[in-house]
C-alpha cells in the first residue's frame, strides 16, 4: 500500500512539473527565471537547452547550467541573456536603452530564394560570409530552434528594439530567417521610439496591434518579403524616419503619408508609384524599383535635400523648366538614365547630374524658333495677309462708290451723272435726295481721284515688298 501511494505522489509531482509549452518562442513570459527586462527563450516541452553567446540555460526548478546545456527534463528549459558584453545586470545594472536579437538563418528558404540558380546562391552565400558575424556582440538564437516571437515587455528605459534574420544586418532580398510575430508582439512597449526588423519572413502579413504607434520616430522593415504595409504604420503620426527597402511593394498609399516624416527610403522594391503628400521629407530613396515617369508628387516636397531615382524603368521622361531647376536644386541626386531622348532635338535636351532628359518647354521653343528664320517666315506671311485684307477692303469701298455713281446717273441723269439735289423729283418726298443721311455718304469725284491716288500708292507698295526667308 505504501509503495502504491509512494508511486501515485511520484506520479503526481512528475504531472505538475512537466512542460506545457508545444512551441519554442522568444518571450517574456519567463518564469522568472531570467533578468528584468531581458526577452528569454522558453522551449518547448522535451526539447533542450543549448546555450549560445550571451545565453545560460535554466529551469523552473531554478537550476541553471554552466555547462551551457539543460536537458529536457521534467519541467520547461529556459535560456536567460544578459543584453551584449556591456550588458552589467549581474552588477545590478538593470537599465538599457537598445535591444538587439539575432536570428541566424535557418535551413528553410522563401519561395523567392528557392528559386535561385546555384551560382545565385553561391553569390550570396560568398557575399554573407564577408559579413561580420554580430552575434558576438548581441544575444542571438538560431532558426532552426527559433521560429515564434511572442509578446514582449522591455523596461520603461528601453527606447529601441531591433530584431534581424541572419548574423548581420546586412542582407540579400528574398534570404530570412522565417518567424511568426504574435498579435501583440511590441504593442505594449509605447514607450518604444525605434523598430527596427531586417532579413524576417512572416507567416502572414504583421496584422494591427502587432506594434506600438503612440512615440514611434523610426520604423524599419527591410527585406521582411512584404507586400502590405503594417496596419499600425496609419497610426504612427509622430514617425521620421521609414525604411521598408527591399520588398515587395507596388505603391506607397497616401494614407500612410505623414507630415511628421523626413526620410523615406523605398529601394528594391516593385514600385509603379509613389502617393501622398510630405512637406517636410528631405530624403527619399526610390531607386531599384520599375517607375516610368517621376512620381509628380516629388516636386511637392519643399524641403527635400536628396533623391535616388537609379534603377528604375523609365521611358521617356520630359520635365518642364520648373521640374529641371527643383531637381538641379537638390544636394544629392542621382539617377542613371530617364529614358530614350531621341525624341526631342538636343537643344531641347538639358543634363541632370550628366544624364540628359527633354525638356517640354524647350521642345515647343525649337520647333517654333528653330534659328531666326522660322519667325521671320511667319511674320512675312501674317504682313502679305494683311497687306492684302487692307488692298481688298479699299478696293471694295472704291467699286461701291463707283456703282453708286453709276446708278445715279442712270435715274437722275446729269452730265456729271450726278443730279442737282436743288431740281425736285417729281414724286416730291420719295426723291434720294431729299434723304440726309443718304447725302451724306455723296462721294465727291475728287475724293475719288484721291482714293484712285492712294491705292496706287498702296498697291505699290504692297507689290514691291521684298520676300523674306
Amino acid at each position: 500500500m505504501r509503495v502504491l501511494l509512494l508511486s501515485l505522489s511520484l506520479l503526481v509531482a512528475a504531472v505538475g512539473a512537466s512542460c506545457s509549452r508545444d512551441t519554442t518562442a522568444l518571450t517574456s513570459d519567463c518564469s522568472s527565471q531570467c533578468y528584468e527586462g531581458r526577452p528569454c527563450i522558453a522551449f518547448a516541452s522535451g526539447a533542450s537547452c543549448n546555450a549560445t553567446t550571451f545565453g545560460t540555460c535554466v529551469t523552473d526548478a531554478n537550476s541553471s547550467s554552466s555547462s551551457n546545456s539543460s536537458g529536457s527534463g521534467d519541467s520547461c528549459a529556459f535560456e536567460c541573456f544578459t543584453n551584449g558584453p556591456n550588458d552589467f545586470v549581474a552588477n545590478e545594472a538593470v537599465q538599457f536603452s537598445d535591444y538587439v536579437f539575432f536570428i541566424p538563418y535557418g535551413s528553410d528558404q522563401s519561395k523567392w530564394e528557392a528559386n535561385w540558380t546555384s551560382s545565385q546562391a553561391s553569390t550570396v552565400d560568398s557575399q554573407l560570409a564577408t559579413e561580420v558575424d554580430e552575434t558576438q556582440f548581441y544575444p542571438s538564437e538560431s532558426n532552426l530552434v527559433l521560429q515564434n516571437l511572442e509578446p514582449l515587455t522591455f523596461l520603461t528605459a528601453t527606447t529601441a528594439a531591433m530584431f534581424v534574420g541572419g548574423t548581420s544586418v546586412w542582407g540579400v532580398r528574398g534570404k530570412v530567417s522565417q518567424v511568426k510575430l504574435s498579435a501583440e508582439f511590441l504593442s505594449s512597449n509605447t514607450q518604444l521610439k525605434n523598430i527596427t526588423m531586417v532579413n524576417l519572413g512572416f507567416d502572414v502579413d504583421p496584422p494591427q496591434s502587432t506594434f506600438p504607434t503612440t512615440n514611434i520616430e523610426s520604423f524599419k522593415m527591410s527585406n521582411c518579403l512584404l507586400s502590405t504595409y503594417p496596419a499600425d504604420l496609419e497610426f504612427m503620426t509622430s514617425v521620421v524616419h521609414i525604411d521598408f527597402s527591399q520588398n515587395y511593394f507596388k505603391d506607397y498609399p497616401v494614407k500612410f503619408s505623414h507630415d511628421t516624416m523626413e526620410t523615406l527610403n523605398l529601394s528594391t522594391n516593385a514600385l509603379t508609384a509613389c502617393s501622398g503628400s510630405f512637406p517636410n521629407l528631405t530624403n527619399l530613396d526610390l531607386s531599384g524599383n520599375t517607375l516610368t515617369e517621376i512620381p509628380s508628387n516629388i516636386f511637392d516636397m519643399p524641403k527635400l535635400t536628396s533623391l535616388n531615382l537609379s534603377d528604375n524603368s523609365f521611358t521617356g521622361v520630359a520635365l518642364t523648366t520648373d521640374q529641371v531647376t527643383f531637381l538641379q536644386s537638390l544636394e544629392t541626386f542621382t539617377i542613371d538614365t530617364f529614358g530614350d531622348v531621341s525624341s526631342c532635338s538636343e537643344s531641347a535636351q538639358v543634363k541632370i547630374s550628366g544624364v540628359a532628359v527633354c525638356t517640354s518647354t524647350g521642345s515647343a521653343g525649337s520647333s517654333s524658333g528653330s534659328g531666326g528664320g522660322g519667325s521671320s517666315n511667319v511674320g512675312a506671311i501674317v504682313g502679305g495677309i494683311v497687306g492684302a485684307l487692307v488692298v481688298l477692303v479699299l478696293l471694295g469701298i472704291a467699286f461701291f462708290c463707283y456703282r453708286r455713281r453709276k446708278t445715279r446717273g442712270k435715274g437722275f441723269g446729269t452730265a456729271t451723272g450726278f443730279s442737282d439735289p436743288s431740281q425736285g423729283s417729281a414724286r416730291g418726298g420719295l426723291s434720294l435726295w431729299n434723304d440726309q443721311e443718304l447725302l451724306s455718304l455723296q462721294v465727291n469725284p475728287d475724293d475719288i481721284e484721291d482714293i484712285n491716288a492712294y491705292l496706287g500708292c498702296t498697291l505699290h507698295r504692297v507689290t514691291t515688298r521684298p520676300k523674306l526667308n
